[in-house]
């Protein structure tokens, strides 16, 4: 599977999902294959943990560097996440070693990415091929979304992500299979003394978000520069929202269905909900030196100032 599939050498989710199935998969039947007398399909289950080790950094973590954001939209970034943290947990738990997954740069921060990426009632910037779901919901298994918070907070010693936690399981109530291996039995007594800011900058995709407060129904906002070749991207360099009182003023109308003819062949920019006349953008004269999807397939915006004062 190694030789005939490319999963190992991808700079996208794939990496992450694919690498933490096979892994995990060899990892759950290393015993029995040993005590098998024809060792040909054990062999092959040590290349693959081997060759997925060793390929995982080398290619796919760099998608969460340098600060934790994720450009293939707030969906992909928990089905990538959730797989990566899990094979982190099989890694520690078979072999007492996740040897230095859990150190890539990025990840220590990224779940104050998915903090910030949604406004005070959950939902998401569905950006690129994002979905227009909350955080706690409709993200591919329930023991997503913030449940992720306190693997984080045990694994990067950071009592803020598990105070996080119990934010939204006292407003949701929506427990998950993280919740259960790592929420500290004190948690009630954590006081990290950490303010949620209201503004918050990626830079790994280049955005800025900022809030009201953090009371649901609060105005949310944000502006995107990001880049328009990536992974699962439309063309929306320069995307923006509005949210208050829980409606999508301006908002991003996520993903083309996947079955559309040639989405994934070279004709993905040809659907309207993925070239720039179906995003929150400026739009190039189409046709004008070649831009005929309404901006550069491989152009990018860039943010080059943030601030905040007393107007805002």
């Amino acid at each position: 599977i190694g030789d005939s599939s490319h999963y190992h050498k991808e700079s996208n989710n794939w990496n992450a999902v694919c690498s933490g199935g096979m892994i995990t998969a060899s990892a759950a039947i290393f015993g029995y294959l040993e005590g098998l007398e024809d060792k040909t399909a054990f062999n092959e289950a040590i290349y693959l943990v081997g060759d997925n080790i060793t390929n995982l950094p080398k290619y796919g973590l760099d998608e969460w560097a340098p600060d934790g954001s994720y450009i293939e939209s707030p969906t992909y970034w928990g089905y990538a996440t959730e797989r990566l943290f899990s094979l982190v947990m099989v890694l520690d738990s078979a072999a007492g070693d996740d040897y230095g997954i859990i150190t890539a740069p990025g990840l220590e921060t990224t779940c104050y990415f998915a903090l910030h990426i949604m406004d005070s009632d959950s939902y998401v910037w569905n950006y690129h091929d994002g979905g227009n779901s909350t955080l706690e919901n409709g993200w591919w298994l329930p023991s997503m979304g913030t449940g992720l918070f306190h693997f984080a907070g045990y694994f990067f010693n950071d009592p803020t992500f598990h105070e996080i936690r119990e934010m939204f399981l006292e407003r949701h109530g929506d427990y998950g299979l993280y919740d259960i291996f790592y929420c500290p039995t004190d948690v009630d007594e954590i006081d990290s003394g950490y303010e949620l800011p209201l503004d918050y900058y990626m830079e790994g995709i280049d955005a800025f978000v900022s809030r009201e407060s953090w009371n649901e129904g609060a105005m949310y906002t944000g502006l995107m520069g990001g880049y328009n070749e990536a992974s699962h991207g439309n063309i929306d360099s320069g995307n923006f929202i509005y949210r208050k009182h829980g409606i999508s003023w301006f908002m991003d109308l996520g993903s083309e269905n996947y079955e559309c003819y040639g989405m994934f062949g070279g004709q993905r920019h040809r659907y309207y909900r993925t070239n720039a006349e179906g995003q929150n953008v400026i739009i190039t004269e189409s046709l004008q030196g070649g831009i005929i999807y309404g901006q550069y397939e491989i152009g990018s915006g860039k943010i080059i100032e943030t601030f905040s004062n007393e107007h805002g």
